[in-house]
């Protein structure tokens, strides 16, 4: 109660922007909370068995949250398949040879960019924005 009442103005701020009832800004106020939760614990074993319980909501929620977004994420084809980067790629380097063609040393360099961009897909992971 005392986290409400203490944050109400800036909760009263969200709710007046519709541009802060997006799924990301839902993610991160859930993550302020559980960093708020975990700022206000003591260093006890009594404190945290006490806040499990509000804990394993919020962790809860989170989950919920980031599973929802991945699912709008695909389904508005906004994340891609690493098999689907590396057929782009291999379409890129088709256009590239189609372009290159009949330069000295094309296919040198073709498979140079080749390994250099499935060097890169291979390393390439999804990381959060924020």
């Amino acid at each position: 109660m005392y986290l409400l009442t203490r944050h109400r103005a800036k909760v009263a701020r969200f709710a007046e922007h519709e541009e802060a009832k997006t799924l990301r800004d839902e993610i991160a106020m859930v993550r302020t909370l559980i960093q708020e939760h975990w700022n206000r614990m003591e260093d006890t074993d009594a404190a945290l068995i006490s806040s499990s319980g509000e804990l394993n909501r919020l962790w809860t929620t989170l989950d919920k949250l980031m599973k929802t977004g991945e699912t709008i994420d695909r389904n508005h084809n906004l994340t891609l398949s690493k098999t689907t980067i590396i057929i782009f790629g291999q379409e890129m380097i088709g256009i590239l040879k189609d372009e290159l063609k009949g330069v000295p040393g094309f296919e040198d360099r073709i498979d140079r960019i080749t390994t250099r961009m499935l060097d890169t897909i291979e390393h390439t992971t999804n990381t959060p924005e924020e």
